[in-house]
Order: C-alpha cells, then structure tokens, then sequence
C-alpha cells in the first residue's frame, strides 16, 4: 500500500518504482481517499477493496485490472515540446475525478528544471503533454499537487453486490531514454 500524503514524496515513488520492477507485486494507491494527508487515512474500505482487487488479479488471476493506470514507456512519443504518453491498466479509458484536465504534469529537460504541462487525454488511453520545454527528456505525475488522473473499471466488489468503478494513478517520475 502506498503511502498518501505528499510529504513522503519520496518513498512514494520508490514505492511505485518496486510495483514496476518486482515480480508478482502490485501497488495499491491511497492518496486519493479522504483524509489522505494523514499518515493513517480514515478511510479503510477503500483501501481492503483496493487491496482485494489487487490480489484477485495478480495473486489469483482474475481478468480484472489490478490497478490504477501506469505509464507505458514502450508508447512514449517526443516530438518538439510535446510528449505523448501510453497507460497500461487504463480500463475501458482514462479519466479525471473532476471532469477536468489531467493534473498535475510537469515536463524537464535531462538537466534542467521541472515545468508545467498542459495535459490532455487523448484516444483513451494516452495523454498528450506539451509545455515550454524544447524536447523533454523526464515527466513527473502528481509532484505539485493532487493528482486526479484515474482508469474507467467496473469491477464487482462485496461478492457482487458493489462495484468499483474507477482506480487513481500513482505518483511517478520518468526519464525518456
């Protein structure tokens, strides 16, 4: 389980990277949940849904998505300032929590600062970024505010008599090869 608050930017991070890098492991993302800048979210629910669904994917090989989307660097496009990135696990497409573009993005080159990127879903399971930066070489996900980046699932839950219908992405930070 990821830890939520932003003050463990971090860990997070590294939390994320190990879901990508371990065999057999998946992240379940919180930061999302009410109360979420507290070490313990009061929450708990959501996050033994999460968890089961998790395992009911990946431990007992459910045809469910185990989780919220996850960058896909083999879709990964740069051309100028603009970068289009795929999602793995983006469910039937790409949302966000509020109805508004997807927050919060930034783009840098290999050496230099961070900036922010106007974000766009496109196709249902890419978003195009474009910024300032003259080709990009690293992308951020949720280092400057609240992310609402989220897949659309739908996923019985409670033996069937709830369903989950949507999964948040997790923090990340990427660089472009």
């Amino acid at each position: 389980m990821q830890l939520p608050a932003a003050k463990w930017t971090t860990a997070r991070v590294a939390q994320f990277n190990v879901s990508m890098n371990v065999v057999d492991t998946f992240l379940v993302v919180t930061s999302d949940l009410p109360n979420s800048a507290q070490l313990h979210p009061t929450a708990k629910k959501p996050v033994g849904l999460r968890m089961g669904i998790g395992a009911r994917a990946r431990v007992y090989g459910e045809e469910i998505v185990s989780g919220g989307p996850v960058r896909d660097p083999s879709t990964t496009t740069v051309a100028g300032n603009k970068v289009t990135l795929g999602f793995t696990n983006a469910g039937s497409a790409l949302v966000t929590s509020n109805g508004a573009a997807p927050a919060t993005f930034q783009l840098a080159t290999a050496t230099g600062r961070f900036q922010s990127a106007t974000a766009t879903i496109v196709g249902g399971n890419k978003i195009e970024l474009m910024s300032s930066v003259a080709g990009p070489k690293k992308i951020r996900y949720m280092f400057s505010g609240t992310g609402n980046l989220f897949n659309s699932v739908n996923i019985p839950v409670e033996g069937g008599t709830a369903t989950v219908t949507r999964l948040p992405a997790s923090i990340f930070e990427w660089t472009i090869p």
